[in-house]
């Protein structure tokens, strides 16, 4: 014959408030937007610009002795890249419901490089009567036509724009998609940040991890 046992009403009332625990108020919603996502998108925001370009050098009374001293002068043409956006380190975000506040810096070039394949034999041209030209001075010529590549991008304003303009796209972009997702209507305010900014870590809560 089976038993059964019966448990006492106390002990039943407390298993069915454990099991209405752990089935009751869903946890309180996190931000969606993290500063995290924004500034990996940033980084995506790179734009390189490539550049052709001619560098002159130029020593005077290098060879030869009173009048008939020689200058050394030759050209050198080359290509190169340079890599423009933001500092992501800088970037701030603020999420208060619908509302966004997003902080940007401004656009920096955040690498360049001269092609080195492209300083070849051609690449110098050496002006008639020019004294002879040295490796040392092929070297100082490609110091020269690096640092001429970062000032014209640096002294570009239009270009600078364009570049944070870029990473601003991608930005309002990913917030605008995300809030369709989810079914809310974001409002963004963009604070530009002066370029000598310090960095800024996001006032976003952290997402926890169960």
């Amino acid at each position: 014959m089976m038993r059964v046992h019966k448990l006492p009403m106390r002990t039943v009332l407390i298993l069915c408030t454990l099991v209405l625990t752990s089935c009751g108020v869903p946890e309180k919603p996190k931000d969606v937007l993290e500063a995290s996502q924004m500034r990996a998108i940033a980084e995506l925001a790179v734009m390189e610009c490539y550049y052709n370009n001619v560098a002159k050098f130029k020593e005077e009374d290098v060879s030869g002795f009173l009048f008939w001293k020689k200058d050394k002068h030759f050209w050198i043409e080359y290509n190169g890249v340079v890599k423009l956006g933001i500092d992501v380190s800088k970037l701030k975000l603020e999420v208060n419901n619908t509302d966004v506040k997003i902080y940007l810096p401004a656009a920096e070039i955040l690498d360049s490089e001269v092609d080195p394949k492209s300083l070849t034999e051609d690449a110098f041209i050496v002006e008639d009567g020019s004294a002879k030209v040295t490796a040392q001075d092929e070297n100082t010529a490609f110091a020269v036509a690096e640092q001429n590549m970062l000032d014209t991008a640096m002294q570009d304003t239009s270009l600078m724009k364009s570049a944070r303009d870029r990473v601003k796209t991608l930005l309002e972009g990913y917030v605008m998609n995300l809030g369709k997702h989810l079914n809310i209507e974001y409002e963004i305010e963009w604070i530009d940040l002066p370029a000598e900014s310090d960095s800024i870590d996001s006032i976003v809560p952290p997402v926890e991890t169960p």
